[in-house]
This record gives C-alpha cells, sequence and structure tokens, in this order.
C-alpha cells in the first residue's frame, strides 16, 4: 500500500475576542469567535499505510497565547516524525493574535481491522489563565481502501500455494493497486505480500509456477525478469530475487529457445524437476525437443535421456506416477517420442527417458480440436494408481466418446467405473485445462475447462466438481455465468488446512472477482480473499455524477446509465461505503426509469436529503418523477419537496446540474436544457427552486426572453458565489441570457437574476469566450474568490488565453500567474481540498504547455504548473472523463465517466485516485 503525503487541512478556529478564557473545554464554545472542530478524521486506511493530516490552530483574537502544547495521542497516531509539532508542522511554545501555525499528525494503520479513537488535547494561556479543547481524532485501519472494480486486468495461467501465500502468474500487467508485471503473491486473506518484491516482472506471458524447497521454478513465454536477462524459465528466492545458483546460460545460450508450459518437481530426493513445453534447445544445446530433467544447479541430468523427444506442438503436462517407481507421465499435443510412433498426446516414461509399455494407450487421445491435446494428468487421490486426463479429444485407444476427460489405470485402460456417460453427450462438451483432486479425501474431483455442460447436464459453466463415479456433484455450484469463451486454466489448493482452493483463468469483471479467486467447498467465492483481487466488478455502464456523502467519510453517492454494480442491482444511482462496497441501506428499490443521472446534490438543509437530476421520468415505481426528485437517506423519495404531478410535473428537459445557495435560504439552483418547470412556462435553462419544490422568482422567469438562450443552449455548470451574497457565475453553452445578447459561456448573475456588471464579461462578439467557442463544462470557485473555468474556449474577452482552462479575478480578469496550455477541452474540474491550493482537471488532451502528460487527467498547481508529486501513468481510457473532490479532504479525486481503466488497472466506471496519482 501506499503513503499519502499531507491530507485535510482541519481548521481549528480560536478566535477569542468575546469569549471568556477557560470557558470552552467541550467540543464547541458558543460564545463568539472560540470553537474548535469536534472530530479529525484519518478515514478508512488500508492495512501498513501511513498517512499525514495537518491540524490549522488560528488565533483570531487580541491576545497572544503561551505555554501551547497538544498532548494526548498515542500509537497507531502520532506528531508527524515522533514529537510535537510534527514534521512540517509550525507551532511553538507561543501563537500571537492574528497568527496561525499548524500540527502535522500521523496515523499508521494496522493489520487488522479496527477502530481507533483518541482523544487531542491542546492547553495554552492567555493573559495567564489556562485554556484547555479538547478534539476527537479518529481512523480506521481496514483491509482495503476504494475497492471498487478490484483485480488483475487479464489472464491467469497458473496458481500454486503454500500455506501461507498464493503464487499467481498470466499475462496481467496490473492489479488494482500497483504494476504486477505477469506475477503476483499473495498472503491468504488476499493482502499483497509485501516481502516479495518482483520489480518490473516478467517480459512477457507466465506458464506455468512450481514451489520446491530449492526456490520458485516459474516457466513461460518470457525473456527477461525484473530488467535480468531470463529465457522462459528462472528460479526465485523467497523474497523474488533471481537464484544465480540455478545456472541457465548466458547470451545467445540462455535458457530454453522457445516456451515453458510445465515444470513439475521430482520425488525421488534429487530435487531435479522434469520440464516440458514447446522449446528445441536449452542452454544452446540443441535436439532438447520440448522435454528436460534439469539439476537443481540448472544442468541436464543426462541420465534421462529423451533422443528426439517430442514432435509436435510440445509438451503440456508432466505427473508424476503414484507407483513410487519414479516413471513420469506426459500429455501434449505430440503424435512421436523418440522413435516411437502413434505416441498419441500420452505416453509414460521411466526414470531414463524409455517409454514404459505397460502403459499401452494403443491409438492414444485422437480427434480432438485443433488436433487433439492433452493439458492436466493428475495421479487419483485414493490407493488405485489411477491418473486423471483432462483436454481436447474426443476418443480413446479407438473407445469413441470420450470427450476431454479420462480415468486410466496404470496399464493405460480405461476404468469404466469412472462413468462420463455415453454417446454424444457423454463428458465435457469443451477442452478441460486443470484438474485438482479434492482436499477432503472424499475422492471428489474439480475440474475447470473451458465447457457447458457434462454427461448430458448442461449450463455448467467452466468449472464442476465430480465424485467418484463420474457422477457431477449437484451440491457445487461456483456460479460462473454462462460464457463459455472466458477458461478456467488453472486450479490449486489451497494448502492451509482448509478446504478451499484457487482458480485462475480468463474470467474478468463477468464473476464476483477478476481473473484469480478462492472458492470454499460449496463453490462460493470467498469474498475475504479480496485485496486487490476483485471482490468487486464495479459499474456496468457510465457514471455521470460522483458527490461525497457528508458528515461519513469516504462514502460517495454515484450516478449514471449504470443498472448493476458488483453484479447487484443498482438503477442509475448507488451509494458506496468508504471500502468500494454497495451500502445497502440506501434502497432505491427499482431505480430511476430510461435515461442517466447527471447530477447529485445533497440538500443544503443538513437533512442527509439529495437532490438528484437527470434524464428520467420515474424512480421505483413512481411515475411522473421528471428530471429532478429529493430522496431520503434510506432512498425513498421525499414528497415534500412538490415538482407537481402528471404530464407537466418536473422539469420539460434535462437537467445538467445542481448547486446549493449559500444565503441560507435552502434553495437549490438547477440548469439545463428545460423550458418549463410544473407547469410555468418559460423557464429556461435555470430555475432556483425552494426546499418545498416551488420555483423561487428571484432568478426571473415568465416571460420568453427570460433565462438563457442560443442554438442547443444549455447550462452545464453553476457556482454560487461563497459570500453568502446570493451570487452565481453560471457556465455552459449560450448566447444570450434575458434579453441580453453577447453572453458567451459563462456570466455572474445577482440575486435578483441581474447581470451582475463588477465581474466584467466585455461587450460585443468579443464579449466573455467569444462568439465562436464559448463551451464551458465546470466552475471551480476558490476561498479567496478567483474561479476557475474549464471547458471547449481559446480566448477570454478576445485576449487569446493558451488553453481550455484559465482562472479569472471576481472583476473578470484573467489572473496571469496561472498559465496552463491545455490545448484540448476540459470536461470537469475539482479542487483538491487539501490545503494544497491544486485544482485536477479531466479532458481528452495529452501534452501540457508541450509535455505529455497522462492521458485524461492532471493536477496543477496555483502558479499552473503540473503538480510534479501527482504521476498517473497512463491515465483513463476515457474521452470524456470527470473528476470530483472526494470531500474527506484527503486531496483524493474520483475519476469516473466511461471508463474501464485507470493508468491500465481495471477500474469499471469510477476510481478513487490519491494525490500522487494512484488508485486507491
Amino acid at each position: 500500500m501506499l503513503s499519502r503525503s499531507v491530507g485535510p487541512l482541519f481548521a481549528l478556529l480560536l478566535s477569542l475576542s468575546g469569549c471568556g478564557v477557560g470557558l470552552c473545554l467541550t467540543q464547541f464554545c458558543s460564545m463568539d469567535g472560540l470553537s474548535i472542530s469536534p472530530l479529525l478524521d484519518f478515514g478508512a486506511r488500508s492495512f501498513g499505510s501511513t498517512h499525514t493530516q495537518a491540524l490549522l490552530v488560528s488565533n483570531n483574537g487580541r491576545s497572544s497565547m503561551t505555554g501551547f502544547s497538544a498532548t494526548g495521542i498515542d500509537t497507531p497516531f502520532s506528531f508527524a516524525g515522533g514529537s510535537f509539532p510534527g514534521v512540517g508542522g509550525t507551532c511553538t511554545d507561543s501563537l500571537g493574535a492574528g497568527q496561525s501555525c499548524t500540527l502535522m499528525l500521523e496515523f499508521t494503520a494496522g493489520s487488522t481491522f479496527a477502530i481507533h479513537e483518541q482523544t487531542l488535547t491542546l492547553r495554552f494561556s492567555i493573559d495567564s489563565q489556562l485554556v484547555v479543547l479538547t478534539t476527537q481524532v479518529t481512523a480506521t485501519s481496514d483491509n482495503g481502501s476504494f475497492n471498487i472494480a478490484r483485480g488483475l486486468n487479464d489472464s491467469v495461467f497458473a496458481v500454486a500455494a503454500d500455506s501461507n501465500r498464493v503464487f499467481v502468474g498470466g499475462a496481467f500487467l496490473f492489479d488494482s493497486d500497483k504494476p504486477q508485471g505477469r506475477f503476483a503473491v499473495y498472503r491468504s486473506d488476499g493482502t499483497a505480500d509485501t516481502t516479495f518484491e518482483i520489480g518490473t516482472g516478467f517480459s512477457d506471458i507466465v506458464r506455468t509456477i512450481a514451489l520446491t524447497p530449492e526456490g520458485i521454478y516459474v516457466g513461460g513465454d518470457f525473456q527477461s525478469y525484473a530488467g535480468t536477462p531470463a529465457n522462459h524459465i528462472v528460479r526465485l528466492n523467497e523474497d523474488g530475487s533471481v537464484d544465480s545458483a540455478f545456472y541457465t546460460g548466458s547470451g545467445v545460450d540462455l535458457g530454453f529457445n522457445a516456451t515453458v508450459s510445465v515444470i513439475t518437481p521430482t520425488t525421488d530426493g534429487t530435487s531435479d524437476i522434469y520440464v516440458g513445453g514447446s522449446f528445441t534447445s536449452y542452454r544452446g544445446t540443441t535436439g532438447i525437443n520440448r522435454i528436460v530433467r534439469l539439476r537443481p544447479d540448472g544442468s541436464v541430468q543426462t541420465s534421462f535421456a529423451t533422443g528426439t523427444g517430442f514432435n509436435g506442438a510440445g509438451v503440456g503436462s508432466i505427473a508424476i506416477a503414484p507407483d513410487g517407481s519414479g516413471d513420469i507421465y506426459v500429455g501434449g499435443a505430440f503424435s512421436t517420442y523418440g522413435a516411437a510412433t502413434n505416441v498419441n498426446r500420452i505416453v509414460r516414461l521411466d526414470a531414463t527417458g524409455n517409454i514404459n509399455a505397460t502403459f499401452n494407450i494403443g491409438a492414444g487421445a485422437t480427434a480432438g480440436f485443433p488436433i487433439g491435446t492433452v493439458y492436466t494428468i493428475v495421479p487419483a487421490p485414493d490407493a488405485s494408481q489411477d491418473i486423471y486426463v483432462g483436454g481436447s479429444f474426443s476418443s480413446y485407444n479407438t473407445v469413441p466418446n470420450r470427450r476431454n476427460i479420462l480415468r486410466l489405470s496404470s496399464t493405460g485402460a480405461i476404468v469404466g467405473s469412472f462413468n462420463i456417460g455415453a454417446g454424444a453427450s457423454a463428458g465435457f462438451d469443451g477442452a478441460v485445462y486443470s484438474i485438482l483432486p479434492a482436499s477432503d479425501m472424499s475422492g471428489r474431483i474439480y475440474v475447470g475447462g473451458v465447457f457447458s455442460s457434462y454427461n448430458s447436464t448442461a449450463n455448467l459453466f467452466r468449472l464442476v466438481r465430480l465424485n467418484a463415479d463420474g457422477t457431477r456433484d449437484a451440491t457445487f455450484d461456483a456460479g460462473f455465468p454462462d460464457l463459455i469463451a472466458k477458461p478456467i486454466y488453472s486450479l490449486a489448493s489451497a494448502s492451509d488446512g482448509s478446504t478451499d482452493f484457487y482458480v485462475g483463468g480468463d474470467f474478468g469483471s463477468d464473476y464476483k472477482t477478476k481473473y484469480l479467486a478462492r472458492i470454499r467447498e460449496g463453490g462460493s467465492a470467498e469474498t475475504e480473499f479480496n485485496e486487490g483481487l476483485g471482490s468487486v466488478v464495479g459499474f456496468n455502464n457510465v457514471t455521470f455524477a460522483a458527490t461525497p456523502v457528508p458528515g461519513i467519510s469516504g462514502s460517495v453517492y454515484v450516478g449514471g446509465s449504470f443498472t448493476s454494480y458488483n453484479g447487484t442491482s443498482a438503477i442509475r444511482i448507488a451509494r458506496l461505503k468508504f471500502d468500494g462496497s454497495l451500502d445497502p441501506t440506501f434502497n432505491t428499490g427499482s431505480g430511476f426509469s430510461g435515461g442517466v443521472v447527471r447530477a447529485i446534490l445533497p440538500a443544503p438543509d443538513g437533512s442527509g436529503d439529495i437532490y438528484v437530476g437527470g434524464e428520467f421520468d420515474s424512480y421505483n415505481g413512481s411515475s411522473n418523477i421528471r428530471k429532478i426528485v429529493r430522496l431520503r437517506a434510506d432512498g425513498t423519495i421525499n414528497s415534500t419537496f412538490d415538482i407537481g404531478t402528471g404530464a407537466s410535473a418536473g422539469f420539460s428537459g434535462n437537467v445538467r446540474c445542481l448547486a446549493a445557495t449559500v444565503d441560507g435560504s435552502g434553495d437549490i439552483l438547477v440548469g439545463g436544457n428545460f423550458f418549463n418547470y410544473n407547469g410555468n412556462p418559460n423557464v429556461n435553462r435555470i430555475a432556483r427552486l425552494r426546499a418545498n419544490g416551488s420555483l423561487n422568482a428571484a432568478i426571473p422567469f415568465g416571460a420568453p426572453t427570460s433565462g438563457f438562450h442560443g442554438a442547443s443552449a444549455e447550462i452545464l455548470a453553476i457556482a454560487p458565489v461563497l459570500d453568502g451574497s446570493g451570487t452565481i457565475y453560471v457556465g455552459g453553452n449560450y448566447d444570450y441570457y434575458n434579453g441580453t445578447s453577447d453572453i458567451y459561456g459563462l456570466v455572474r448573475l445577482l440575486p435578483n437574476g441581474a447581470i451582475d456588471p463588477a465581474f466584467d464579461i466585455g461587450t460585443g462578439t468579443d464579449a466573455a469566450f467569444g462568439s465562436l467557442f464559448h463551451l464551458v463544462t465546470s466552475l471551480a470557485l476558490t476561498p479567496s474568490g478567483d474561479l476557475y473555468v474549464g471547458g471547449g474556449f481559446i480566448w477570454w474577452k478576445g485576449q487569446v488565453i493558451g488553453g481550455m482552462l484559465v482562472r479569472l479575478k471576481p472583476d473578470g480578469s484573467i489572473d496571469s500567474g496561472f498559465q496552463t496550455g491545455l490545448g484540448s477541452p476540459v470536461w470537469s474540474l475539482a479542487l483538491s481540498n487539501d490545503g494544497s491550493q491544486t485544482v485536477y482537471a479531466s479532458g481528452s488532451f495529452g501534452t501540457y504547455q508541450g509535455t505529455p502528460i497522462s492521458y485524461g487527467i492532471v493536477r496543477i498547481d496555483a502558479d499552473g504548473t503540473l503538480n510534479a508529486e501527482f504521476n498517473a501513468g497512463s491515465g483513463v481510457d476515457a474521452s470524456e472523463p470527470q473528476v470530483a473532490a472526494a470531500g474527506d479532504g484527503s486531496g483524493d479525486v474520483y475519476v469516473y465517466g466511461s471508463i474501464s481503466f485507470f493508468n491500465n488497472a481495471s477500474h469499471d466506471g469510477m476510481a478513487r485516485v490519491s494525490p500522487q496519482g494512484n488508485p486507491d
């Protein structure tokens, strides 16, 4: 997990004018000027991660504070660096009147789930009288942060486990937290094993993993590991470093010349390994065709002589014979071995490399697609010395309808007591890639592959459990959906005393977990095994709105065109908890019908309600909920917000944005492309609504020329001025307002709806953003009164501004201290809200002032330069991404839209991103 830099600035306001000393010993003082934040909340943080937050102390009184101290916190909290005022803190023994300072506090999450609460006590003297104030410091240690669409981003081909860890190999490049170059190691609870460092990982696909006392063997298609040359095979130490004692050659003679598909350790005490694949040379020696036995030092064990080896596509499976003979069973896509022909897909070799003819395969396994292949051979979990064989074949030794699975005796005969059925429906209708005996000694086996039926039973997708007699165990249901083309490639016992097992394959967001799962005996996915492995699958369609839940750190409302989240129904709106899980207490039933949710706004009265706007016409079975509704915190409609009834209810057109007034009225502002509201005509693109749903005529309506007009005119952003005056900025795509022409894209309105002349937008066709390009998509107003404006424009009041993001002063002039150079449209803006004075911008840009940037999102400092700390890699894969501040002071930002990846890591619909650019 990643450490975070400075997070929220919680203001501890100690205004000492007019409030007697020593009177406020609790969280709030009702007397004039003295208050203290009741809570400093670090939120939920991942195991082992460290986070720092700043506490701002301001003396707004008339006298100096002396003898200042702060005590009461202990592990897991501390001052940053260990002592008062914390590294980066500025507080000292005294604080003069009108001055401010900061305390830097730190939280280190533990290794188990826990909620931490402590009391920070501040003491100081004013005019020789002691003042004592307290605030609660809280945090939660959790096994994951915002866990949305977590998981590996591509197929898993190999899984191996010991009692504490699971090793995973495949084609993936990322999990949700960090790059994982085709190899990852997790603890049995799913958390990353941080002691195992793979660096940049493997250069190509990992196909096989074998755990031995000598080390961890890895084979596949790769040519290097962590920057070190390694042709198709390598042995790793327990910390992930290369074990140089396993010498595979150097230069052009390094390793194998083609893929290693299987590595199987011997059981004869030699510590040798068998290696199979499609190779024809090793360490520069040719004629080593598709199988070899290697010593622990990497040299060839010459006593195992294979002659000309195997032909065809090669060896895919090697299993040690269970009778102690030292023989091996070999399976693959071959038809000859040495001088022997008709060695079709399976053979038994003795320890010297000769064919053991007592295992009589006759015509072998044939007639598969495309040529017939044995992918897996596994000894039966009993004393019979039989083997299970899985692959892609339809007959064995001229016996037809042996589809893709066999049980063979040590003589090569089909074991009839393992009855896979008869006729064209016998066995599996698709390839079997892996077989795993159940660890409960029941004799049952798990079978994974790319099939959909077994022995006439349909709708069995990719994973089943068979009894010892070959019948299907119907009590086992892993719940894989009907996507036949997403195979299971690897099965491995958890090896920790449980009956659980791991499943790896090509299943992505169609299953509860992505590409890797831990399955219980009954078939359910073990969701506790979820760190970075995909306990959720995210949203199934575009997200258009993300709004933090007030007072609940890390919780967020999400709206869009989706209909499910994590496979659970969520019709166009959802509330997520801090860990990314769906909050079931927000019950929206059947949700919104048709259209999409475009905007979500917490009610300004502190009730916990939300306003929802968009393109819908009903909600949870209630009709005539046209374009806007007020919902309670439990998801029910608050009918006191009356938008009318019948066909004229609500808005006639779509709602695109919502904003809360800050003048104490409790009103809300609504923007979009509508023309009337609840039977009131000429409500053109903007409205001010009271808490009861009625129109507030402060913004004029009622005449055809009222409101905003222009070709395809709509309001996309509203930003109330923070001084409580009722003045608002309005941005969008329009040409004139309330009968006044040449109002292009941005205007500031007074509380009575009149244009505010103090915000000078210029005149004529050059007014505001000009008559040609004047699309304003987003507004972000700073506490100082400056306004960030993003959209599609190239000048302001006739002056070329060199980019589509500008900062304007309250008088309408350009802030020349902020120069960006974004040459492509900006779709969304969000202030970082962590005290850093930075702003996030999202759009369809790829350069910034000529510098290549992370596609789709940047973090910009107050002087217009790119924030050096923020590195989002390849960014998002959407053309119009959106951003919203997390709202908990962490500096995190939600990135959402039609995204499926962030920095090549899978994030379906939404990601939460840290100030450093890392997905949380």
